[in-house]
């Protein structure tokens, strides 16, 4: 008897954990069932464009003493660039002014706007889940950043919340009803802010405020990294590989 009730209790929580498989977040809420990504194929005229004005938050942040990371414009659809900063966190000594939401502060303040659906917000780093809150109730059209939070956690061992701006974008959908999702377009000109913006923290020895060391399932720099289907997969052929194997013991 007592192995029927062993084999029922394993297989209860086998069953559980598979069911959680299917939604990480809160069950109550939808789950999108396709998580937008940051767009790869922005070629010709709007790469170019795009290019221009990360360029000028670049110069910008590079040219603060001492030198900003974190940096970020709003751009209207006409090609107007109405206002640029930097995060002020150290400066006012609020740790919650973060470069867009310094600069979507700055246009309400100086332009009363504070509807921006025919702006785009320019940031060297992609926007954390405050900012991109900020920039999801703000109404965005579109939002293009240089270095990705993946970059930044893994690579970089620099502090922060790790979820990324397309998923967080994705539960968009709770704000109104037939809201637009803004189109997100990342890395643009990574090359530049991976290696003349950032640091990279990581190193044995380095001491900073900024310093962690990520929790990262797979780095990004290994060859052998797998999808997180494939990671779901194994997880259920594990499972059901067990769940097998005390079936046979249940017989023996």
């Amino acid at each position: 008897m007592h192995k029927y009730l062993f084999l029922f209790f394993v297989a209860l929580c086998l069953i559980s954990k598979v069911l959680s498989c299917d939604n990480g977040m809160n069950p109550y809420y939808s789950t999108p069932k396709q998580v937008p990504v940051p767009l790869s194929n922005v070629t010709g005229d709007e790469l170019a464009y795009h290019q221009k004005y990360m360029q000028a938050v670049i110069d910008f942040a590079k040219a603060q003493q001492p030198k900003a990371l974190f940096a970020a414009s709003i751009v209207h659809k006409n090609g107007t660039q109405i206002v640029i900063g930097m995060n002020m966190g150290r400066a006012m000594n609020d740790g919650t002014q973060h470069a867009e939401i310094v600069v979507i502060q700055k246009a309400n303040a100086l332009y009363g706007i504070n509807n921006f659906t025919d702006y785009t917000l320019y940031t060297t780093g992609e926007s954390c889940l405050m900012c991109q809150g900020a920039i999801l109730y703000s109404g965005f059209s579109k939002v293009v950043y240089g270095t990705s939070i993946k970059t930044l956690y893994c690579d970089k061992c620099m502090s922060q919340v790790p979820i990324d701006s397309t998923f967080l974008t994705a539960y968009g959908y709770g704000l109104a009803d037939g809201w637009v999702r803004p189109t997100i377009i990342g890395g643009v000109l990574s090359n530049i802010t991976d290696n003349e913006v950032f640091r990279n923290y990581c190193p044995n020895g380095t001491v900073s405020i900024f310093k962690i060391h990520p929790l990262c399932v797979v780095p990004t720099n290994s060859t052998n990294s797998t999808s997180s289907s494939d990671s779901a997969a194994s997880s259920l052929t594990f499972s059901v590989f067990t769940l097998l194997v005390f079936i046979s013991y249940l017989f023996i």
